[in-house]
Order: C-alpha cells, then structure tokens, then sequence
C-alpha cells in the first residue's frame, strides 16, 4: 500500500504535515467555535441587555407608581389628621359648651328648687293671710275688741313679709 505522500516528502515532514494539517483544522473549528460563541454570546448579551432593561423599566415604572400612591397616601393620611384636628377641637367645644349646659343646667335647676320653695313658703303666708283676713273679716262681723286685736295681729305679721 502506498501513502500519497511517500517519495514526496520524508517521514518527519511527513509528521510535520499532518500534525500541522490537524492544528490547521482545530485551529478553523476553534476559531468557527470561537465566532459562533461570540455571536451567540453576543446576542445573549444583547437579550440579556433588552431583558435587564425592560426588568428595569418595569421595576422603574411600578417604583414610580408606588412612590406616587405613597405620596398620595401620605397627602390622605395628612388630610385625615387635619380633619381629626377639627374634629377634635369641635368636641373639645362641644364638651366645654356640654360642661357649660350641665353647669347651667343645674343651677337652673337650683333655682328652680330655691324658687319652689319660696313659692311653697309663699303659699303658705298666702295661707295664713287668708286665715288671718278670714279672722278679721270675722272680728269686724262680731265688731268690738276682737276687732282691734286681729288689726293689731295683722300688723305684726305683715312687718315680717319681704316682697
């Protein structure tokens, strides 16, 4: 059997050849490898690059979102505790001014107590000066001393009336 290469070149160039012929051939595959790994890396990268960005952009919009219903909440939450303010200083009123009806309340009714009890004692002189006219409308029938004593009696009595 011959080789294509006997006579031609001799057996270390032989060698030399075809060592270089497979260098030659993984040097080419390495290098295609190479070109592939890099365009595919190339386009990892740039879909990587497109991912990471519409990630950001989608986590930039929703932070913005957020950061505006937060703003939004806050402006409620201010709202809210102004309005509890108002509320709170109208209670504070309403309680002074309730404090202030009952204390009146119970003077008034106070009054009321004192009043009817001078009208009870006023009730009762009334009374006793219907007694004591009946006395001298009697004394003045029958005429006399009797007269003269119940007139008497009727100024004693009437010296202690306040009106």
């Amino acid at each position: 059997m011959t080789r294509l290469w006997d006579g031609i070149l001799p057996p270390w160039a032989q060698v030399v050849s075809v060592i270089g012929a497979v260098l030659v051939f993984v040097a080419a595959m390495y290098r295609t490898l190479r070109d592939t790994d890099t365009k595919r890396h190339e386009v990892d990268v740039d879909a990587e690059t497109k991912r990471i960005e519409i990630a950001t952009k989608f986590y930039v919009d929703t932070f913005d979102r957020q950061r505006t219903a937060l703003t939004l909440a806050h402006s409620d939450i201010e709202r809210m505790r102004q309005e509890l303010a108002e509320a709170q200083v109208l209670i504070d009123a309403h309680s002074r001014s309730c404090r202030e009806c009952k204390r009146q309340l119970a003077k008034t009714s106070n009054d009321l107590t004192r009043t009817s009890s001078a009208l009870d004692g006023l009730d009762r002189d009334l009374t006793d000066v219907r007694t004591k006219f009946l006395a001298l409308i009697e004394a003045a029938r029958v005429g006399g001393d009797a007269w003269a004593a119940a007139l008497e009696g009727a100024k004693q009595y009437s010296k202690g009336w306040t009106i």
